[in-house]
């Protein structure tokens, strides 16, 4: 039984506590109702002391009337006993006074000197009163004394705080009913419907089956229909825009599954062609003709990798990406979430919010179809490229014994036309006669791109031209710079020179020096670049190993 009591007393001051709780919480029905409280409680202690105010003056004001009346009555009657000095009349007008209930003591003060008093009083709060007495005769006057009434404040005082509780307690009372009914409307036509709004609110789920709004309050003609009306509408919205977009998510998949397969089918067999037509073209003397097609062919994969890059581009700015930040500002809102969207600049504001994502899934998925067509038609026509190359596709690296001095010395006699053409002044500085073992063909052709670039570096020129090749040995490699007076590289241009299809010149396809740094590389050694800026001129230099190891074959140069 004992324990049963306890755990009773337990819940109740629990309850006790969540009531409390609940109560402090920052509710906009708390706190109206703790602002009417408080308002209230302000004007009801205000004309409490308002009213209290004016009942004093009017105390003072009716004690002012009786002072009047006594110096006008009874003042002129003890003049006249004074004059006569007859001392029992003056003793029945002082008693008369005294019948007054607020005056306590009497005196008068004679001029020649005589006192008379009557009454005592222990009071602290006497007021006094003085009359003088003039007995007129005639023309003549004689000043005859004072008469000191002593007034005793505190019945008064007593009585103001008594009529103060009463006119506090009355309009407590009254205020408090009119409160009562204020908070009890505010709570039934505001606070109920706005907390079951919220309520509703934090459980919309885009996944989930949605509870139907009470159409109770969605029927109302004020604004808290309003509100109802409009959030349930905009709930409608949210949905369907969220169909939309999982529709639009699922399409938009299933293409980049596509294109992804697509893409890599198509990049294999394109490996494999460009290897086959590089060699080929290596094999057969056709340098010219592979750098023909292999110009056209970089033209269709620049519009393949523009393609690409507009998709990636796409899913990681996707527009699908910006709802879960609306679901972060409804969740940051919390009960607030009503008080937010009863704004119809905000509510008109996230309903073209949504639209504005919709219309933005829509019309890209749209672009990403076509997109994909642009893709495999470019990989078609390169295809039809590749194909025609095909049928010299295969060889391997020879590895012999040759003087690099000559290979360098060979290139600049095939270049001799471009030079003198352009007049430039061409230095090539060999330390000593150099002979490597190694693929002649490639060396060829890196030497034949790293010139016809500093050719074409410097023919624009309108100051001397001058290309300075260096040979030197250093350990086990042989280094090869070849420097210009040209135009020079931009800083941010530098990594990205020996990249696939990267070029800055009008007619350029961006694969000559890519293909002569997979080559080095190849070979054993490294093709590197350096130069101090724009009209600057450049230093491209080429590191060969003396003698290679073993014959490799040429791979895919991306």
């Amino acid at each position: 039984m004992l324990w049963r009591l306890r755990r009773e007393g337990c819940m109740k001051t629990s309850n006790w506590l969540n009531s409390t709780k609940e109560f402090l919480q920052p509710s906009v029905a708390n706190q109206l109702m703790l602002w009417i409280i408080v308002s209230s409680f302000v004007v009801t202690l205000g004309v409490s002391t308002v009213q209290l105010y004016f009942d004093f003056r009017a105390s003072i004001e009716s004690l002012e009337e009786d002072l009047q009346e006594i110096q006008r009555t009874m003042v002129p009657s003890l003049t006249r006993s004074v004059w006569l000095m007859d001392r029992e009349q003056i003793h029945v007008g002082m008693k008369g006074l005294l019948l007054y209930d607020k005056i306590v003591t009497v005196k008068i003060e004679a001029e020649d000197g005589s006192v008379f008093e009557l009454g005592e009083t222990d009071s602290e709060e006497i007021k006094e009163k003085t009359f003088a007495m003039e007995f007129k005769n005639q023309e003549q006057a004689w000043k005859l004394g004072t008469i000191v009434l002593q007034v005793d404040m505190a019945p008064i005082y007593r009585n103001l705080w008594r009529e103060g509780g009463d006119i506090l307690f009355n309009n407590l009372i009254l205020v408090a009913t009119i409160v009562f009914i204020v908070i009890w409307f505010t709570r039934f036509l505001i606070a109920q419907p706005l907390s079951i709004l919220a309520n509703h609110a934090r459980g919309i789920r885009f996944r989930d089956k949605q509870e139907n709004m009470d159409h109770k309050y969605m029927s109302y003609k004020h604004e808290i229909g309003q509100v109802f009306r409009a959030v349930a509408q905009l709930e409608e919205n949210l949905t369907e825009d969220y169909r939309i977009r999982l529709r639009a998510e699922d399409a938009l998949k299933k293409s980049q599954e596509k294109l992804k397969e697509l893409i890599k089918s198509r990049t294999k067999q394109l490996d494999e062609a460009t290897n086959d037509l590089v060699e080929s073209s290596r094999k057969a003397g056709m340098a010219e003709v592979a750098t023909g097609v292999l110009h056209n062919i970089g033209n269709v994969i620049t519009g393949v990798n523009v393609n690409v890059q507009s998709l990636e581009q796409y899913y990681r700015k996707s527009a699908s990406h910006r709802l879960p930040d609306l679901v972060k500002l409804f969740e940051s809102q919390g009960d607030q979430l009503p008080e937010y969207l009863s704004d119809s600049k905000r509510r008109e504001s996230v309903v073209g919010y949504m639209n504005a994502i919709v219309s933005d899934l829509e019309k890209n998925r749209e672009a990403h179809l076509q997109t994909v067509q642009s893709l495999s038609q470019n990989i078609k026509h390169v295809m039809q490229l590749v194909s025609q190359q095909q049928a010299n596709a295969k060889h391997s690296g020879i590895i012999i014994n040759f003087s690099i001095t000559d290979a360098i010395q060979d290139v600049l006699d095939l270049k001799a036309h471009d030079i003198n053409s352009n007049q430039i002044e061409v230095t090539f500085n060999d330390e000593t006669q150099l002979s490597i073992s190694s693929d002649r063909h490639k060396v060829l052709q890196i030497l034949t791109n790293l010139i016809s670039n500093a050719i074409q570096a410097t023919e624009r020129l309108d100051r001397p031209r001058s290309i300075n090749i260096h040979q030197k040995k250093m350990g086990a490699f042989v280094h090869i710079d070849i420097r210009d007076n040209g135009i020079g590289i931009p800083a941010e241009n530098i990594d990205k020179l020996f990249r696939f299809g990267f070029t800055t010149k009008p007619t350029g396809n961006g694969f000559g020096l890519h293909s002569s740094a997979i080559d080095a590389t190849e070979l054993g050694g490294k093709l590197s670049v350096f130069s101090e800026g724009p009209n600057k001129g450049a230093t491209f230099k080429l590191k060969i190993p003396l003698e290679s190891k073993k014959a490799t074959t040429v791979e895919q140069a991306g």
